[in-house]
């Protein structure tokens, strides 16, 4: 976003800050494009998998040529950095708040656990995902990292790992 406002008279000005954007971009987002395929993968039961990956897939790829094809209009209705800051920025800060709110922990969980976690209801899961959300920001604050960043268990050994 901030390359927008660089002018193109300093080509090597305007690279250097794109360049640092999309390095910065990949470093903070581009683990996260995962989630794409294995959260549905961890939401729809066993039985319905492959019809839930495929109608998720293709959904993805209609909103991907959704934004594609109406970019440019949106850029000039809006300009470069009301598109970039108030458009996509809105709906990332919405999804932050969506993913921490709605989502629940997967990690370290079977697929037949997993099922048992999305069959909660809704309120239940908002209410663990608030309380987790506390603590975590708890243990940031108390510098207990080692909490936040590393599983404080062993691991568990899933039924399929032998």
């Amino acid at each position: 976003m901030l390359s927008y406002h660089v002018p193109l008279l300093n080509l090597p000005a305007a690279e250097g800050v794109y360049l640092t954007g999309l390095i910065l971009y990949m470093g903070f987002f581009g683990f996260y494009t995962c989630l794409t395929w294995v959260i549905p993968a961890e939401v729809y039961p066993t039985y319905l998998r492959s019809y839930g990956i495929t109608t998720s897939d293709a959904i993805l790829f209609l909103c991907s040529f959704i934004v594609t094809y109406n970019f440019s209009a949106m850029q000039d209705a809006m300009t470069k950095t009301g598109l970039a800051l108030g458009f996509y920025g809105g709906i990332a800060v919405v999804g932050w708040f969506y993913q921490i709110l709605f989502m629940p922990e997967t990690k370290d969980k079977t697929l037949e656990e997993i099922d048992l976690v999305f069959s909660k209801p809704t309120r239940q899961l908002v209410r663990e995902n608030i309380a987790s959300s506390k603590q975590t920001v708890s243990d940031i604050f108390h510098g207990r990292f080692r909490q936040v960043f590393f599983n404080p268990t062993p691991r568990r050994q899933s039924i399929y790992q032998g």
